[in-house]
């Protein structure tokens, strides 16, 4: 009878995993409640079921329900475990695997907590603050040289001298920046300074997205990514023409961007169709949204691209007034005469669900789709 049950070397003592003994029988599992089992044991109990929590795509709540911006953030109900009882509760804390996804939006105290309880491990954290606060950034400067994913959204008018130290920090394993201004419902933008990111200070950084910011690019910086994203930028200042263009020059000469998303953001109206071809052979998607006709022809004309790559580009019904079916098929004729072959020209532009065909760059694909919201492809 005592070979079916866990030994324990001492009364009062918890049992180690070299202890355990499978029972005889089924019922015997009865005596065994979870709750002693070996803190190792526990550990990685705890880690499974924190990577089995379902990644969401969180949406601003503020926009209405057509919203596509989003950022993947963990379900925190992995945190239950916490409650189950003391013992539960000591492991978890110590568990620093377990806090390497952080989400606050209100309480520093929690922030600051988790970022303790992650001890050396890099971490995600995902920071959509009502007001912003010294105390947010300073908690923030403490872990800098831990954080491998960035997000960072922000509701206020004015957070430019705070937000402006972010970008002076050492972030040697930051790997994701996401930055999302909220447009308020009077339709004022926060004021956020162009920061001018520097390589020196995020040398592992290949992922930018930048929605409703003003951001100017440096080049350095976009030279290194691998994945780029400016969604909702309007014509602003700090993205003027030269800047556009220096960016575009500076991905293609390093060649290393994979993905690249211009969603609504300032394309340099006059400068784009004077400029010599630029090459993105390792480019893998380049997705448009949202613009007019000639920005769009404008761009596939200077654009040489590898035979890996596909164009996606997405009309909503605001601009649908301004795109005829010449337009349209002005487009379709950027694509060599022997490949149209495989396209079937409908009738009406506007009820082309999906169009496949190769580009004028060479063996790329070009795919196109019309919505009556605005949808990511």
């Amino acid at each position: 009878m005592a070979a079916s049950r866990i030994m324990v070397a001492r009364r009062g003592s918890r049992p180690t995993t070299a202890m355990l003994r499978l029972p005889s029988t089924n019922y015997a599992y009865i005596n065994t409640p979870i709750r002693r089992l070996p803190n190792e044991l526990l550990m990685e109990v705890f880690r499974i079921d924190y990577c089995a929590c379902k990644r969401t795509n969180y949406c601003d709540p503020r926009r209405d329900s057509t919203c596509q911006w989003t950022y993947e953030t963990v379900s925190t109900e992995w945190l239950r475990l916490l409650l189950v009882c003391r013992h539960w509760h000591t492991i978890a804390c110590a568990t620093a695997a377990l806090w390497r996804s952080i989400s606050a939006s209100r309480k520093v105290r929690w922030l600051k907590l988790c970022l303790a309880r992650s001890a050396d491990m890099t971490v995600d954290v995902v920071l959509a603050w009502p007001r912003w606060s010294d105390r947010v950034l300073k908690a923030i400067v403490a872990k800098a040289s831990h954080i491998r994913k960035l997000v960072i959204v922000v509701h206020e008018h004015d957070v430019s001298d705070d937000i402006d130290q972010l970008w002076r920090l050492q972030m040697p394993f930051l790997e994701e920046l996401t930055f999302h201004a909220v447009v308020s419902a009077d339709g004022f933008w926060p004021s956020v300074t162009c920061a001018d990111f520097d390589s020196t200070a995020f040398p592992a950084l290949r992922s930018l997205r930048l929605s409703n910011a003003t951001f100017s690019l440096a080049c350095p910086i976009v030279s290194q990514l691998h994945t780029l994203q400016l969604i909702y930028a309007s014509t602003i200042k700090c993205w003027e023409t030269e800047k556009v263009l220096q960016a575009l020059e500076a991905i293609a000469q390093d060649g290393t961007l994979r993905h690249l998303e211009l969603n609504r953001s300032y394309l340099p109206r006059e400068r784009l169709a004077h400029i010599h071809p630029i090459s993105l052979l390792k480019l893998e998607s380049l997705v448009l949204i949202g613009y007019e006709h000639q920005h769009i022809s404008n761009l596939l004309r200077h654009l040489h691209l590898g035979p890996d790559a596909r164009i996606h580009l997405t009309l909503d019904s605001n601009l649908e007034a301004e795109w005829s079916e010449d337009q349209w098929l002005g487009l379709i004729d950027l694509i060599p005469p022997e490949d149209m072959q495989d396209m079937s020209r409908n009738e009406g532009s506007w009820s082309l669900s999906a169009q496949r065909a190769k580009v004028v760059a060479g063996d790329s694909r070009f795919s196109a789709r019309s919505s009556p919201t605005l949808v990511m492809v």
